[in-house]
């Protein structure tokens, strides 16, 4: 013994029945600790780490990972029982009172003087007896939901009070049965595709495991919306994967919308990744983090927004939630929604009508009845007449299907229709191109309005004047900018109105009164957004201006034109009437006399000309018109924005009653006009001409 204590002189000695009695005492001693743990009613146990950390648990494995535990006995049967949850995914504690209750049994046998080894030679019969019986009891059973809802309660039971374990049962297995599924609309898959590393440890790729599952229980109509580069965790084994990538395998894997989250809680995605996504997915894509009101415009490509900090009281997720910060972002959403939507075009709405002529498949019944619905209200309005009878099927489900979208706005019928036209094109594989006739956005403190509707001159339909009244509206209330800025796509300013407008579906006397008391409603709101806009103002007149978009121009603020732009009001020509106060405006910057040259004998000038007589501010080169424009607003646009109002305010109010005034008597001379004989026939002889027909 004595070449022992050489190797280890500090270690302790204890020989025959000590050594056993220390052995029996770390077993017992884990078992009365561990004990009170098992069972539904088993207590917590509050765990202190060394610098000070709580953690309250009554899990076995948790227990002994975490508990610092000396002696040795009691250290071998921690690692053998957290190793039974390592196979099997549960029976720690239980593991652990087993041990200590054979070692407390055997003692009572040891010190009765039978020796240790009969005692061993014991436990190892048990134990080949125990698998034999085993062995001889297995049974082969269906895997069917009774045995599913068994085994799972039984398992809960182990858990949770009885009672409640039945409930928890109850709620897990019904969506086998499909009642609840009805209730989702889509999941969210945190590790989807690629694994990385998150707080709780590695986690590997499902796609396939719960694409499986899902199927397994009926739920396939329940969409999978998966997270790409996931917050919270490190990606930097995935990191020659970019997030487009990321994004276009969830895609592959059958992934239903994707999910682009910044690096943490309450962090920003990039929107150049937004961006990216875009680019290389045809999926959905969601913001899950740092969506607020003063960067959600830079997030306009997203489909839809993860909403959590931002909603809470001084934007922490752990306090309650403030109900003005959420209308605050509501309310912003709900601008750029109609922002994205609005000025669609009646030539869209046309062009969807002839693009159903590509698929090669009809949809079906419930999507052509959709379809039916809105090419209805689009043209007529609300459902009129009585409920065909009930042996009239056809007829009944169509009436049923338009009337289920009365009240609808027929400009927000064309939008829809189009918008499923183009689903269903996009679903066939057939490439359509649709744009807006006119586009808003902001840019930094500037809110820019764009006429886009190139091919057409960027000439304004009703339902562009519709949806440009609501964009001066936004822009003037919309404190995040300090200016805002109108100007044209493409070689044109604006052709003015779309003379369209004056003819379409015009076919009776009836026909035509509608369309002047439209006309006249439209064009006074219109003029009107002008005459309140609170902030300044600038008109950027890319190319030529023609009729209401040269009238409009001493309403604004501050007026730049390049130098290729040119300047016409053919009001007589056309059998019509000044409109845009133009009638008080222009004889007010250039003298009467000028004045009439330009409205009453339809006077085209220049750019130098219409700087001459005041109508413009400046003139600029136009190889240079685009960066000398954008310097010149970003400029202006950094004054201080409530400096700009005010002043403004006192600029505008000495003649504001008198425009609105002018504006509305403009208007009804207009509408008296286009019901005039005298209009029609020019109208009548100017499209004859344009169409080479004389």
């Amino acid at each position: 013994m004595a070449s022992i204590a050489c190797l280890n002189p500090k270690a302790e000695l204890a020989r025959h029945a000590a050594a056993l009695e220390m052995n029996i005492s770390g077993a017992k001693g884990l078992q009365e600790v561990m004990k009170t743990n098992l069972g539904p009613k088993g207590t917590l146990k509050m765990l202190v780490s060394g610098s000070g950390d709580l953690k309250v648990t009554k899990d076995g494995n948790v227990l002994l990972h975490e508990m610092q535990i000396q002696h040795p006995t009691a250290s071998l049967i921690a690692k053998a029982c957290t190793a039974q949850n390592d196979v099997t995914g549960d029976g720690t504690t239980s593991t652990v009172l087993l041990i200590g209750e054979l070692l407390k049994q055997a003692e009572n046998y040891v010190s009765e003087g039978v020796h240790p080894h009969l005692v061993t030679e014991g436990f190892q019969l048990a134990h080949d007896h125990l698998l034999q019986l085993l062995a001889a009891s297995k049974k082969t059973l269906p895997i069917d939901r009774p045995l599913l809802i068994e085994v799972a309660r039984t398992t809960l039971r182990t858990k949770l009070d009885q009672k409640l374990a039945d409930h928890v049962t109850g709620l897990h297995a019904t969506p086998l049965s499909g009642f609840p599924i009805q209730l989702f609309d889509f999941i969210r898959a945190e590790s989807f595709v690629f694994g990385h590393v998150a707080d709780e440890g590695w986690m590997d790729g499902c796609a396939g495991e719960l694409l499986r599952y899902r199927r397994a229980i009926g739920a396939d109509q329940i969409a999978v919306v998966t997270d790409i580069k996931k917050k919270h965790c490190s990606h930097a084994i995935t990191a020659d994967v970019s997030v487009a990538e990321t994004a276009r395998a969830a895609e592959l894997f059958l992934a239903d919308g994707v999910v682009l989250s910044g690096a943490a809680t309450g962090e920003a995605a990039c929107p150049d990744e937004l961006n990216e996504v875009r680019s290389k997915c045809s999926l959905p894509v969601l913001i899950g983090s740092g969506i607020e009101v003063n960067n959600v415009n830079l997030f306009k490509g997203a489909d839809a927004f993860i909403v959590g900090s931002n909603f809470k009281k001084d934007g922490n997720w752990r306090n309650e939630i403030e109900k003005k910060r959420v209308e605050n972002l509501v309310e912003k959403v709900r601008r750029m929604e109609r922002k994205n939507r609005f000025c669609f075009s009646t030539e869209a709405f046309e062009k969807a009508q002839k693009d159903m002529k590509q698929l090669k498949e009809e949809p079906d019944n419930d999507t052509k009845l959709e379809l039916y619905a809105l090419f209805k209200q689009a043209n007529e309005g609300d459902v009129r007449g009585d409920r065909p009878k009930m042996l009239e099927f056809v007829a009944r489900a169509k009436f049923d299907a338009w009337e289920k979208v009365k009240g609808m706005p027929k400009a927000d019928a064309q939008h829809k229709y189009a918008e499923i036209v183009n689903s269903l094109l996009k679903n066939a594989g057939i490439n359509n191109t649709n744009t807006s006739a006119d586009t808003s956005e902001t840019e930094g403190k500037v809110y820019k309005i764009e006429l886009n509707r190139p091919d057409k001159y960027n000439a304004i339909t009703w339902e562009m004047y519709e949806g440009l009244i609501s964009a001066l509206g936004d822009a003037s209330a919309d404190r995040e900018t300090s200016v805002t800025v109108m100007t044209g796509v493409g070689s044109y300013f604006c052709a003015g109105n779309d003379l369209s407008n004056f003819t379409r579906g015009v076919k009776t006397s009836d026909d035509l009164r509608a369309m002047a008391d439209r006309g006249e409603r439209v064009l006074e709101r219109y003029v009107r957004a002008f005459i309140e806009h609170e902030k300044p103002l600038i008109g950027l007149v890319n190319g030529p201006a023609i009729g209401i978009s040269v009238t409009v121009l001493p309403l604004f603020d501050l007026v730049i034109a390049s130098d290729k732009a040119t300047f016409h009001a053919p009001f007589s020509s056309l059998g019509q009437s000044p409109e845009g106060c133009s009638s008080y405006t222009f004889p007010l910057i250039m003298g009467m006399s000028k004045a009439s040259e330009l409205l009453l004998f339809d006077k085209k000038m220049s750019a130098e000309e219409a700087l001459e007589r005041n109508l413009v501010s400046r003139v600029i080169p136009n190889n240079s018109f685009g960066t000398e424009t954008e310097r010149m607003v970003n400029s202006l646009a950094s004054l201080p924005p409530e400096s700009l109002r005010l002043n403004k305010s006192l600029l505008r109010d000495v003649h504001r009653d008198a425009l609105l005034a002018v504006n509305t008597r403009e208007c009804a001379l207009l509408k008296s006009r286009w019901l005039s004989d005298e209009c029609q026939n020019a109208l009548r002889k100017f499209m004859t001409r344009k169409s080479g027909g004389g």
